[in-house]
């Protein structure tokens, strides 16, 4: 382990040569810790770093956690320091482009696996260099000295402290009963991290122990990759987070929300794995198993798994084996996302609605994030079917290799060419990208789209013909289908009403006003919602579009308009049959089909007579309700009044659906009156917090956070998850839906 560079030359300050001297720095950015954020430190001489008020060299004696508001700190070690009788404290501030926020990224990301993403915007750097202790005698010439250093480094929204000891000789001062000489005794430095609140702290394994212990400090690390030494956690949250592994630890995966397509690394964290452990990932779905994928080994610390395509979305309990599925030791949640709720699934089709991907014989190319993949990897990239019919069911087949063993350099470009496997049968499908090297390895795939660009010859000599002949025979297979418009729920009548109806309804990912309206198959429409829920007996689904002055767009006046779904876009339990898989068996049904009569032939009332607007004229619009301000409150009868009381109270309790949301109310603190930076409380008081519940449903618990804003909080069966719309921004749970637009 190596310390970061410190000193005057490197631009640090340094504390003055007084004992139990403190020094208050107003940080240059705010800083995350214990879910609050923080606008100044004191750099105490005595190995700690407090947020709110100095630490005195009495204080030291003070076990973790402390009971005390005004004890919010982080304490590498946190003993009786005294420079007087030997060394320096040194501090700065680092932010911008620097070598040290370069350096902090990496090990971050070295200790800390799922942050991948994680890039440091700020640091601070406090060095307590060759430090003696409080009553040091040096009549026979000993002088034991510590060199540590705390390294806070934060992007603003998540925080980690580096704990990196140097050399420890001793660990008391004569205030605390250690010898004159030597500096050693039974009550050490206290080491680890304090909210203020007794419920929330965390305590080094070494702290507050004797000299033989703490002098080893030195010896041992929780991120092994960095050295000896080296004590990594991520502090921003409500727990503080430790690097590394423990035998006894309960399993984490990351990430915990995957794509239906599979492909994905996932993490397993948590446990120490043996480096000739036979690692198995088993996916169960309503206890049957779904899947089961061979995983492997990285390091001590973390293993990893890449499950295969899913048929289903929602949550699924992952178990992992070691002995080769023997036996299933540890398990989790991982939740599988709807292809249309994922942010990106690895590949891009450069210019994707260019005709070009419609037809064979043009220049086409594929992009991907080469860095994910080893420098060596020989590229394969092939493009397959979705499939569904048969006594085989849902899958995926392999049509066309478009390359094979390519260089990994971010990018490809290809030709399509007609292919006389590929025909109305297996027309869309999507592009994969593996590394042939690695099987069981990571996956990119691109959106599902049509195959027009290997589709067969006779399409490609007459692609409109042949199109419409396919709609034509589309035609009369759907006329042999049961009904299922008259199942269908009715749209809104306006968009302002399908906005507001969001327990039923919900952006259309392919026309959406809140990213853009780029509506390619509505041309004209401002917004679309879809029905949140398949109908009963058909699992079909309803999608609703509005032009710009907010109506409601017909499909019997315009072939942009509204359509209905034979197979609901979201899927229908039980899943992974036909007509029921999430956004696959909606391709197969409805937007193929589309292609054949809209887009590629020229037949669109054909499609639009089979798959008309919900009308809207059954249409029975919610009521709502509303709290806002100090706070005033409008109920679902348009009762308006305002209530100041203070606690925990019902808003709203349906006893029919055994529905019940509670909401806690507290005081407001002006944040920005002169004078005061926790706040002056105010006669009035506000929302902070809700919670609610149906019947059996997961509790839901939304709380407004310093932050991130709001911080989401999912409760089931004893457990707590904070809940993240990092990569997706739809949730599934047990009896409820959370969405983030």
């Amino acid at each position: 382990m190596k310390l970061y560079d410190f000193g005057p030359s490197y631009g640090d300050s340094q504390l003055a040569i007084v004992n139990d001297v403190s020094v208050e720095v107003t940080l240059s950015q705010e800083f995350p810790y214990f879910n609050k954020l923080y606008k100044k430190a004191y750099i105490n001489e005595n190995g700690v770093v407090s947020m709110l008020v100095p630490v005195s060299g009495a204080d030291q004696k003070e076990p973790l956690p402390i009971n005390n508001e005004q004890r919010v700190l982080i304490a590498p070690f946190w003993a009786s320091v005294d420079i007087t009788e030997g060394g320096n404290v040194y501090y700065r501030q680092v932010g911008g482009t620097d070598d040290v926020l370069d350096r902090a990224t990496s090990e971050i990301r070295t200790c800390f696996l799922p942050e991948f993403e994680f890039t440091a915007t700020y640091a601070v750097i406090v060095t307590w260099d060759r430090v003696s202790f409080f009553g040091h005698e040096t009549t026979n010439n000993i002088n034991p000295l510590n060199t540590f250093q705390l390294v806070l480094a934060s992007d603003g929204i998540n925080s980690f402290a580096f704990f990196l000891y140097d050399n420890i000789e001793w660990n008391a001062g004569t205030d605390d009963q250690g010898d004159p000489e030597y500096g050693t005794g039974r009550f050490g430095a206290t080491i680890g991290f304090n909210s203020g609140d007794p419920y929330f702290f965390f305590k080094h394994s070494r702290s507050s122990s004797d000299g033989d212990s703490q002098t080893k400090l030195d010896e041992f690390a929780n991120c092994d990759n960095l050295g000896l030494g080296a004590y990594v956690y991520k502090i921003s949250g409500e727990t503080i987070v430790e690097s590394g592994c423990k035998d006894d630890a309960d399993l984490d995966i990351v990430p915990s929300v995957g794509s239906m397509f599979g492909g994905e690394q996932v993490f397993l964290l948590g446990p120490c794995w043996d480096s000739g452990a036979d690692i198995r990932c088993r996916f169960l779905y309503n206890n049957d198993a779904v899947q089961t994928v061979t995983g492997s080994v990285l390091s001590k610390e973390a293993a990893v798994c890449v499950p295969d395509p899913f048929y289903l979305s929602g949550e699924l309990k992952m178990e992992v084996s070691v002995n080769g599925g023997e036996t299933y030791t540890y398990s989790q949640i991982y939740t599988v996302a709807n292809l249309d709720r994922i942010s990106s699934n690895g590949v891009t089709r450069v210019n994707s609605d260019d005709l070009n991907w419609s037809r064979a014989g043009y220049d086409l190319e594929v992009r991907w994030d080469a860095t994910k993949f080893a420098d060596n990897a020989n590229i394969t990239i092939t493009v397959l079917a979705y499939l569904e019919d048969g006594s085989q069911g849902p899958r995926w087949e392999e049509l066309y290799l478009i390359a094979e063993d390519a260089d990994n350099d971010g990018s490809y470009d290809f030709e399509g060419v007609a292919q006389s496997s590929v025909s109305e049968d297996n027309a869309f499908g999507a592009i994969r990208i593996h590394d042939a090297n690695n099987p069981n390895g990571l996956k990119f795939w691109s959106g599902t789209h049509a195959l027009g660009y290997i589709l067969n010859q006779e399409y490609q000599d007459n692609p409109i013909g042949w199109s419409t002949i396919k709609c034509d025979e589309w035609n009369q297979d759907e006329i042999s289908l049961p009904d299922f418009v008259d199942e269908l729920i009715a749209c809104p009548c306006t968009l302002q009403q399908a906005i507001a109806d969001s327990g039923r309804f919900q952006p259309d990912t392919g026309c959406s006003m809140y990213s853009g309206s780029v509506c390619k198959y509505h041309q004209g429409a401002k917004h679309c919602v879809r029905s949140v829920a398949a109908s009963e007996t058909t699992s079909s689904g309803t999608q609703c579009c509005y032009k710009e002055d907010g109506d409601l767009m017909f499909a019997g006046d315009t072939d942009q308009g509204s359509t209905a779904d034979r197979s609901h876009v979201w899927g229908a339990e039980p899943y992974q049959t036909i007509d029921t898989v999430p956004g696959l068996s909606h391709w197969k049904h409805d937007v193929i089909t589309f292609y054949y009569c809209c887009i590629w032939g020229n037949d669109c009332k054909t499609y639009l007579t089979l798959r008309p607007t919900a009308d809207c004229k059954e249409y029975d619009p919610p009521r709502s309700s509303a709290t806002f301000g100090d706070p005033h409150f409008v109920t679902f009868d348009n009762l308006q009044y305002t209530f100041n009381g203070k606690g925990e109270f019902t808003l709203v309790e349906v006893p029919s659906y055994n529905f019940e949301l509670q909401g806690r109310t507290e005081q407001a603190v002006c944040l920005s009156c002169a004078g005061n930076d926790t706040g002056i409380p105010q006669k009035a008081t506000s929302l902070t917090a809700i919670a609610m519940k149906e019947d059996t449903s997961d509790t839901i618990h939304v709380e407004l956070n310093e932050i991130t804003t709001m911080k989401f909080v999912r409760k089931y069966s004893g457990i707590t998850e904070i809940l993240s719309f990092h990569d997706q921004f739809w949730l599934d749970f047990n009896g409820k839906v959370i969405s983030s637009l």
